[in-house]
């Protein structure tokens, strides 16, 4: 470097002695930096420009260290000179890191107050979760659209500034009714029910999305085709109940059927299958969450009669067992509703809130089918305080309208719950979005957003990647 630096000097030295009869002394004694700056600034590289007050030779110095005089000249990693003189320079640097700082500084003919100058700037991210805000939005992933098909297409929902980025990535094999868990920085997509022309079929395939990479791959399939159950991570691996193993809830509907998923084992992963020590509720469609390493779950449809129910329990993976207490019921009894587990913690923005329990919308109507040929959408809403000694569900504020089959998510950031989509009459779904400020979650009121979702779809999921 040193050598470079000595020929680009040299280089200088015989340029402004060519150029620079006793008739310019004057000038070039007057020369300033008028300005410098950036433009284009991208993952990898920058432009920079430098305006000289008389025509003279630029010289540009940049590090990922800090620059300053002489000193920059000899600690930079790279070094830029001009090959003609000008009052205008422009250096495109490129061959830089991702989302790093760059420390700059620029000549004009000479080190002095009045010709050089120096800047930082940072490159963008080629982080997909950045440029997405990732981690603090809501994913909609899976379900059925307007046109009553699977939708693959995956929409991100950045609550803080009410952004949709709209089909950031498309699942492999678009599904309703799937099992949708976020585990150990991947979302899993589990089972469901694909569409081969008019028909709906069960489905045992597992699809997993780099949400770093922004990429897929196929992981070991289930032991059995799963669709319209409960999947959720307990933070070491991924559990699933409920559901039917066929389109028929009356023949395939799994009685105290556990399956246990390790994606970390092999490759593709390793599935266990077990029974619980326990009754599991036998139902299609329950809502459910996981909290303290505790499985919630309720409603849904009975396999053996297809009417809903309002019961709830709690399922503990940890001792393959349900609880002895007798959970609250919800208060109205309905399927395909939408659940979460609001679960503060230390590093939020509340963490003093209360963990609860939430129950929104579904179907009142009793049905074998899935899809279902006939509903009546409810706009019920319902909330279970955790931790203390009352067992019962709150009835909160109605919803604006009545859906079936609507996801829900909550934003820690801004302390709100929304629920996005469902289905306002038989297979014609909405793409309208409802929130609630948890500060008050029985009193509301529900809020209708402004923004809507960037399409209309029913029997999908809502994960977030901090929980």
């Amino acid at each position: 470097m040193k050598f470079l630096l000595i020929i680009i000097f040299s280089v200088l030295f015989l340029i402004h002695c060519y150029n620079s009869p006793l008739s310019d002394t004057e000038a070039l004694e007057k020369i300033k930096l008028e300005g410098f700056g950036l433009s284009n600034i991208g993952e990898t590289s920058a432009n920079i420009f430098v305006l000289c007050s008389e025509k003279t030779n630029g010289l540009m110095a940049f590090s990922e260290l800090p620059l300053n005089g002489v000193g920059a000249l000899l600690g930079a990693d790279n070094v830029r000179v001009s090959i003609r003189e000008g009052k205008e320079h422009l250096f495109i640097v490129d061959g830089l890191k991702p989302n790093t700082r760059y420390y700059y500084q620029v000549y004009c003919k000479e080190l002095g107050a009045a010709t050089s100058g120096n800047q930082s700037f940072v490159t963008t991210s080629n982080d997909f979760l950045d440029r997405i805000n990732g981690l603090r939005s809501i994913w909609i992933l899976g379900g059925i659209g307007s046109n009553f098909e699977p939708v693959g297409m995956i929409d991100v929902f950045d609550p803080i500034e009410n952004r949709w980025f709209e089909n950031v990535s498309q699942i492999p094999t678009p599904r309703a009714f799937s099992q949708i868990v976020y585990h150990k920085g991947y979302i899993f997509v589990i089972g469901g029910a694909t569409k081969v022309g008019s028909s709906w079929i069960q489905s045992r395939i597992v699809e997993r999305f780099d949400t770093v990479r922004n990429e897929w791959k196929r992981m070991a399939d289930m032991p059995i085709d799963l669709q319209g159950g409960i999947g959720v991570s307990n933070g070491e691996e991924v559990y699933l109940i409920s559901g039917s193993t066929t389109m028929d809830m009356t023949t395939g509907t799994i009685l105290n059927t556990v399956f246990r998923f390790n994606p970390s084992l092999g490759s593709m992963g390793q599935w266990t299958q077990y029974t619980s020590n326990n009754a599991i509720f036998p139902r299609l469609d329950m809502g459910g969450c996981i909290m303290n390493g505790s499985l919630f779950y309720s409603g849904g449809r009975l396999y053996s009669d297809g009417n809903s129910y309002a019961t709830t329990d709690v399922y503990l993976p940890s001792a393959n067992s349900t609880t002895t207490l007798v959970e609250a019921s919800i208060n109205q009894a309905r399927h395909g509703v939408a659940t979460v587990c609001y679960n503060p913690q230390s590093s939020d923005p509340y963490p003093n809130d209360s963990q609860a329990f939430l129950v929104v919308g579904g179907s009142t109507a009793s049905n074998f089918n899935q899809p279902v040929t006939a509903i009546t959408p409810s706009s019920s809403y319902d909330y279970y305080r955790t931790g203390i000694s009352s067992n019962i569900f709150q009835a909160g504020p109605t919803l604006p309208a009545s859906v079936y089959y609507p996801s829900i998510a909550i934003a820690y950031q801004n302390r709100r719950a929304y629920v996005m989509g469902g289905s306002t009459s038989i297979n014609i779904p909405t793409d309208n979005i409802y929130s609630i400020d948890l500060a008050n979650p029985i009193g509301g009121p529900w809020r209708l957003e402004s923004i809507k979702m960037p399409r209309p779809r029913f029997a999908h999921k809502a994960v977030i990647l901090s929980r």
